[in-house]
């Protein structure tokens, strides 16, 4: 053996006990993360089961699935560590290449995740409080929906969201330190991001297509002065032009992994970043933008002056139980101020409606001219007029997140292509390029329906619907 054999056989040996050690690690606090992500779930479902909230629902989901794949990571361990010992005397470990893959790729898109759902949960908070206060306003509503009263809710829906941003930051730690392990442990480094790349791309594909539709529907919103007060006209434009781009970028990724193209993964590696650096302002502009609109609509004189033209059916879908002021006996209430006192032109619910509270038995007996509108229900108007902006920036922030694994797999093979590792086309990479096909092609039919026949494409993806108002004379 030769010294540069010698000196190979060290730099692996070397490798083997540095991947040993970081697995050891990852072994302890995976079980404490393990712990801290089962005491969240016990604090939702209890959560949950007290008043069922659609977001607490999707937090209980997010735990259990990183339990799943803390319970996976684990016995990953296991497995890595007995195959490095069955061939300790050869120096040649061969590890479960497909695990170590699958649980890279997951490692690295948990971790972007638990970034996300910090960004969700502060944006949450002022939303399910509004949506609380709304559900209040009717005492029958409230009694069927929560079992504690408004204030203690409140107080749980607050220390249950402070709870999820300590365990997301956690998680983003922990997964960091997993995604670090698991890339280690790939004995071909290349084709494990290879293929992590194609998963993101594709991702970036369907991120990409969903916030086209939901920018060009956005576009009502533009022409809109009420709208356009809070959020300016080309935070519109930007979601719109952007978005045909990502998609024409995502075909250019979608070639050069097929082709293991060197140029090809460093020009979209280049147009990746551009992107990013355009989708990283937009997105934040976008939050901003529906932040102030939902501010805006929720201040009092704003809240009255929409929440008169929005129908009290249309306002009870978004948890504001009773759009007027009810007294005892769950009767409108008549006197107040100029500012609150309007008109119900609603008129009274149809006889069969399923809805059981004091305020439709009451209109069934017939409808009041005059009535009170209810401050408490401005939160419920702020989040109307703000939901979409929130969705398309939602959807921005994902398009960012999927497009920078995207740009840093594209930027790794380029630099593995120019250090003279060999990358290879495989069976697999044709699947892979078919998969885009198919997802575009699905694409583009929705996208043509929608210009033929836009009641279809509603039918079936169910996108922006700006608030039907009321003119009243």
């Amino acid at each position: 053996m030769n010294s540069l054999e010698v000196q190979d056989q060290q730099l692996a040996n070397k490798r083997i006990e540095e991947t040993l050690s970081l697995i050891d690690k990852l072994r302890y606090v995976g079980i404490i993360v393990t712990v801290i992500h089962a005491v969240q779930l016990y604090l939702l479902i209890d959560s949950y089961t007290d008043l069922h909230n659609g977001f607490i629902l999707f937090e209980i989901i997010f735990t259990s699935l990183m339990i799943a794949l803390s319970l996976g990571l684990w016995g990953w361990t296991r497995t890595y560590v007995g195959s490095i010992v069955t061939w300790h005397d050869l120096y040649q470990p061969d590890p479960p290449q497909k695990s170590t893959s699958v649980l890279f790729t997951l490692s690295m898109y948990f971790w972007a995740a638990n970034l996300y759902n910090l960004i969700l949960c502060y944006v949450k908070d002022d939303y399910i409080e509004g949506e609380l206060k709304g559900l209040a306003t009717d005492p029958a509503v409230w009694k069927q929906e929560a079992d504690n009263s408004l204030e203690d809710e409140l107080s749980d829906h607050h220390f249950v969201l402070q709870t999820a941003l300590f365990v997301s930051l956690v998680s983003f730690v922990y997964y960091a330190f997993t995604s670090i392990v698991t890339y280690r442990g790939l004995a071909m480094p290349n084709r494990g991001v290879s293929s992590f790349l194609a998963i993101s791309n594709i991702t970036f594909l369907i991120s990409s297509v969903l916030l086209t539709f939901e920018a060009i529907d956005l576009l009502d919103y533009q022409e809109n002065p009420k709208i356009t007060v809070f959020a300016p006209e080309w935070i519109f434009d930007g979601f719109v032009y952007c978005a045909p781009f990502l998609v024409f970028f995502s075909l250019i990724v979608a070639y050069s992994n097929f082709r293991k193209s060197r140029s090809g993964f460093l020009i979209s590696a280049v147009l990746m970043i551009a992107s990013l650096l355009f989708l990283i302002n937009i997105t934040g502009y976008g939050f901003r933008y529906a932040r102030h609109t939902r501010d805006g609509f929720t201040e009092q004189a704003t809240c009255l002056d929409n929440l008169k033209l929005l129908s009290r059916e249309y306002v009870a879908e978004y948890s504001c139980a009773s759009k007027y002021q009810l007294d005892e006996q769950g009767q409108y209430v008549k006197t107040c101020d100029a500012a609150h006192s309007t008109t119900v032109w609603e008129g009274p619910k149809p006889v069969n409606t399923p809805d059981t509270s004091l305020e439709t038995a009451r209109l069934l007996q017939g409808t009041e001219e005059k009535a009170c509108l209810a401050d408490e229900c401005c939160g419920v108007v702020g989040n109307i007029y703000s939901l979409d902006l929130y969705q398309v920036s939602y959807l921005s922030g994902l398009t960012m997140f999927t497009g920078a694994f995207v740009a840093v797999g594209s930027f790794f093979l380029w630099w593995v292509n120019w250090m003279d590792s060999i990358v290879q086309p495989k069976k697999s990479d044709l699947y892979w390029l078919a998969a885009w096909f198919v997802l575009f092609g699905v694409g583009l039919i929705f996208f043509i329906i929608k210009l033929a026949d836009e009641d279809t494409f509603y039918s079936i993806y169910p996108g922006t619907n700006y608030p039907p108002e009321h003119t009243i004379a």
